[in-house]
């Protein structure tokens, strides 16, 4: 009862304040309307319960949103989207309520009033002549930041409902430029929780959007474009409408200022309709190749390569080849160009402009079933290598580009998974020999994937031993200089990365063929560097490490998943009996110093494998390390009590 006095008193002398804000607001005093604003949006979120459960008291009295709606009407969006904070907040707690359909009839008229007071504040300055701004920018990001709200709220007064009303904003008489812009840019927020059916508003504005002049704003043209890629679902279920939209947006193309949001929107079609445009893939691939002639944002051309690949994945296995091939004969014929000193100014004279669209091909390209012995990536892949491995060794030492070049070739492995074994010698040779030259963690990474693609096949697992032997060495010369002293741990806070790339591949050694690893010769230190490396306070080489000791323990009391025989699950336990208490202390220690959660998780991971595969162990060394911790600071203050160790002890054995 005293809270809700005090509420009641607040809300009362806060509606006051209405006399003193419209004053400043005459006055022009923004930053005290900002102030006003702030007090009127924490008095809502005060009241934000009594507004929900008991709208028919006099705290939860609805026209308190009207102070919120009041400050909508200023003129300077910084003090309206004060209150942006109370209106996601509220949308949340009305999404999730169950009483959800009540309370959306109750907000629905504040809501209207909401939607209009953001079409306003989103309306560019009539004086504005470019594109529409980005995020970058202040009023941008505003923007941004409005139809997001928008998109979070819009439910409450249902999708089709809003579309229609800003549809009738679009055919007032005489509307503006930036009156259209505005309405075109809310509608794009939520294009996608419209219904898919023959709603009459939809189709008008789409054929408005389709039929609009060249001369218009370039602003409307742009957000015409992006509008048309957001109703995409829509124009999969209404595709009478896809020729003309495509044609739409290929004129784009031409304008390089437009180029980027028309290959977004061209994107986004091909993504959400594919089985609609198989026939107008030669179209495409022809966009493609004449793109290339234009003068037009780099990542434009890549999204309409994507986009050609989209629609490249919906044909037969027998008739991907082709094509695909050709794409790929570009990009190479681009990039051999580099090499040999041919290539053109800007970025086209790059080798990364050339790996990242290759890149971007086999990212894209997704293959479930190909037929017979002949996967229709293979031609494209033999082509590729030789390229690929002049380029890795012209630009060894440069660390950006050997990176590009093994993202291209992480994904062209994972493309055609095991149906590259023609290349797999040269391949593993190479990335052995450069990684001997440089240590780019990238090879590592590289290797991880050979191992995740042909661990399990008997015909390839020594010789994926023989290179992880070697990337051992080197990594550990790399690392600490050599392969006695692997507890350095000084030395390893320095290489994180190769830390992070060396256990994922390890890693996969333990899931794909972990007898094989864990009966080399490598695998003592590569443990032992394991378990010296949960100290590491670093995010995703921590991680990594966790992994591979959780999957290594996993062995010791799962061994019915990997097979293992009595012998070789008697090997698995005498490593874990040798290196558990050091497992144990390291584990303890790091999780007192590090302060990420993720890692933590990770630690909290190997303890549980541990407790799983021996119980008592782990119960008696624990003990043991913690009573070996520190228990007084510097000072000589006490930091921590046995009673408290004790009790750790127990919720870690629970």
């Amino acid at each position: 009862d005293s809270e809700k006095g005090l509420l009641i008193s607040l809300k009362e002398n806060i509606c006051k304040l209405t006399i003193s804000y419209k004053q400043a607001e005459s006055e022009s005093d923004s930053e005290k309307c900002s102030d006003f604003c702030m007090i009127y949006t924490e008095l809502c979120n005060a009241l934000s319960f009594y507004l929900l459960n008991e709208s028919n008291t006099q705290l939860g009295d609805l026209s308190t949103l009207n102070l919120l709606l009041m400050c909508g009407t200023h003129e300077d969006y910084e003090v309206f989207q004060k209150s942006f904070v109370f209106w996601f907040n509220i949308s949340e707690e009305i999404y999730t309520n169950s009483k959800c359909d009540k309370l959306c009839q109750n907000f629905k008229s504040y809501v209207y009033s909401l939607i209009d007071c953001i079409y306003k504040h989103c309306q560019l300055n009539k004086e504005h002549q470019s594109v529409p701004p980005s995020r970058l920018d202040e009023f941008g990001d505003f923007r941004v930041k409005a139809a997001d709200l928008v998109a979070d709220i819009v439910f409450i007064i249902e999708a089709n409902k809003c579309f229609e009303k800003l549809c009738l904003m679009l055919q007032a008489p005489n509307a503006s430029w930036f009156e259209i812009e505005a309405a075109l840019f809310v509608m794009c927020s939520f294009a996608k929780s419209l219904p898919q059916n023959g709603d009459q508003s939809i189709t008008q504005v789409v054929q408005a959007i389709l039929n609009l002049s060249s001369q218009v704003h370039i602003s409307v043209k742009c957000t015409a474009y992006r509008l048309i890629g957001e109703l995409c679902d829509w124009l999969n279920k209404n595709p009478q409408y896809l020729d003309n939209a495509l044609n739409f947006v290929c004129v784009g193309f031409s304008d390089p200022s437009v180029a980027q949001i028309a290959a977004n929107t061209m994107l986004n079609i091909c993504s959400h309709c594919q089985s609609h445009l198989v026939n107008h893939l030669q179209t495409l691939l022809n966009i493609v190749v004449s793109t290339d002639a234009l003068d037009i944002p780099s990542d434009a051309s890549m999204e309409l390569l994507k986009a050609a690949i989209v629609i490249l994945n919906n044909l037969p296995p027998v008739e991907i080849t082709d094509p695909l091939v050709k794409l790929c004969s570009i990009q190479l014929e681009g990039l051999q160009k580099v090499l040999n000193g041919q290539g053109q100014q800007g970025s086209k004279g790059l080798p990364l402009y050339w790996l990242d669209r290759l890149t971007a091909i086999f990212r894209t390209i997704k293959i479930s079933n190909p037929v017979g012995n002949l996967h229709p990536c293979q031609s494209a892949i033999e082509q590729i290598w030789p390229v690929l491995s002049e380029c890795l060794k012209k630009y060894q030492v440069d660390s950006k580009v050997t990176e590009s070049c093994c993202r291209t070739l992480r994904f062209l492995l994972r493309s055609s998974e095991k149906y590259s074994q023609n290349i797999l010698g040269n391949f593993v040779t190479d990335i052995v020999t450069l990684y001997r030259l440089n240590h780019f963690s990238c090879f590592l990474y590289l290797g991880s994937i050979l191992v995740d693609i042909y661990g399990t096949e008997n015909n390839f697992k020594s010789g994926l031993v023989e290179m992880m032997q070697v990337f051992t060495k080197e990594a550990f010369d790399y690392i600490i200089e050599n392969c006695t002293n692997v507890e350095n741990l000084d030395e390893l806070r320095k290489h994180p990365d190769t830390i992070d790339d060396f256990f994922r591949l390890c890693l996969r050694f333990m899931q794909r063929c972990p007898l094989e690893f864990i009966k080399s010769s490598i695998f003592t230190p590569v443990i032992t560097l394991a378990v010296t490396s949960l100290n590491l306070d670093h995010r995703d080489a921590n991680l990594s490490v966790t992994k591979f000791l959780s999957e290594f323990i996993s062995l010791s009391h799962k061994p019915q998943i990997k097979g293992l025989d009595e012998a070789n699950l008697n090997l698995v336990n005498r490593f874990i009996a040798e290196i558990g208490f050091k497992m144990i202390e390291n584990s303890i220690h790091s999780t007192i110093n590090m302060t990420t959660r993720d890692t933590k998780d990770g630690i909290a991971d190997v303890l549980s494998e541990l407790i799983s595969a021996n119980r008592r162990l782990v119960e008696n060394d624990l003990m043991t390390v913690l009573k070996n911790l520190r228990k007084t600071n510097h000072q000589g203050s006490e930091i921590v009590t046995e009673l408290q160790l004790m009790d750790i002890h127990r919720m870690i054995m629970m």
